[in-house]
């Protein structure tokens, strides 16, 4: 399968050849602008995939790599078809460029793409591999991939499923682009326990998260954190009536009890499974703080007690995929999703 991939390597080497040959005539001075390999392989359903070209292309105008994008189309005919094109953005007098290059496999010929992606890869710069199909470590794709990538991304948003296998592939730098989604949450939790004090919150009894209608995971990634970040200890878990997940642990110096619960509620206009308030009681006897953080249209409000003459309203700007992406393409890993991977791991269980 290589040798009949190979002309596929050279037609799109020629094809950015005469891209940039055609940019350098231009009146503009053009900078092609190179500061990571970004592989993604996800299915090539028109609407998301078009969906998701259009998301690249603002990743690409924004931080310039090249991109490789393979869609995967298991009902067509068993063939691969290739093309490439440049993004550019004007800063000042000069336009900065990046590339996208698109490869459409049919049947199940996506697998033998690894060394069509691997010579396509510019070199000498960091590879992100974002397995948006569910993710089998046995697949023959993804196992040559892994070898060449600095980090794994998938997205537990699309397929929750996927936490309990990210969990168990210790070797492998991995992240969640959901995970990212979570960032304007831990920020404001951030901001309670500066409000309240650590010693005002050393002592929770109860956390309640609620989220919309959906996949729950994002809930589950949030909790997680909270456990791992505050160690505690996990007794049980059980299914709800109302689909949820009702939790108990034991936490603090004293081992005290506490019980955490995730409610799905309507979504009010959300996306599925976002987040739409936390609530927390803490105190080791009354009367008890009792933080909470609600999201109420485009701003949360942030009630330090049951008063709202307490409330301060902070406005929220949710994390989109393009930004979670983002995100990873500039930071290092967060080595807080490690942990609160094993713990969601043990809750899915």
């Amino acid at each position: 399968m290589t040798a009949v991939l190979e002309p596929h390597v050279k037609a799109v080497r020629a094809r950015l050849r005469e891209i940039w040959a055609a940019e350098a005539m231009s009146e503009e001075s053009v900078i092609k602008a190179q500061t990571h390999n970004l592989v993604i392989v996800a299915h090539s359903l028109p609407q998301e995939a078009n969906a998701l070209a259009n998301r690249m292309v603002g990743i690409t105008t924004e931080r310039p790599g090249r991109v490789i994008l393979v869609l995967v189309e298991p009902d067509a005919e068993p063939d691969v078809r290739a093309e490439a094109m440049a993004f550019c953005r004007v800063d000042g007098r000069r336009q900065v460029c990046g590339e996208l290059i698109t490869l459409e496999a049919g049947g199940d010929t996506y697998k033998e793409l690894h060394s069509t992606i691997i010579g396509l890869l510019a070199p000498s710069l960091p590879v992100f591999v974002w397995w948006g199909l569910p993710l089998d470590r046995e697949d023959h794709l993804l196992r040559h991939l892994l070898p060449e990538a600095d980090r794994l991304l998938v997205d537990s948003h699309q397929y929750p499923g996927v936490l309990p296998v990210l969990a168990q592939m210790a070797a492998t730098p991995r992240s969640d682009l959901n995970w990212n989604r979570l960032a304007p949450w831990r920020q404001l939790l951030a901001r309670l326990w500066d409000a309240h004090g650590a010693s005002a919150l050393a002592h929770i009894n109860s956390v309640d998260i609620h989220h919309a209608q959906g996949a729950q995971v994002r809930a589950l990634l949030l909790l997680s954190w909270l456990a791992s970040r505050l160690d505690w200890t996990l007794n049980t878990a059980e299914r709800t009536a109302s689909g949820g997940l009702l939790t108990r642990w034991r936490a603090g110096p004293a081992l005290h009890d506490l019980k955490a619960e995730l409610l799905p509620v309507a979504a009010n206009g959300s996306e599925p499974g976002s987040l739409q308030g936390i609530y927390i009681q803490a105190g080791a006897e009354p009367p008890y703080v009792m933080p909470r953080l609600e999201l109420a249209g485009d701003c949360v409000e942030l009630r330090r007690d049951e008063s709202s003459l307490n409330s301060q309203f902070m406005p929220f700007q949710p994390v989109d995929l393009t930004g979670a992406l983002a995100a990873e393409i500039d930071n290092d890993p967060d080595p807080h999703l490690m942990a609160a991977l094993d713990i969601s791991a043990a809750l899915l269980s």
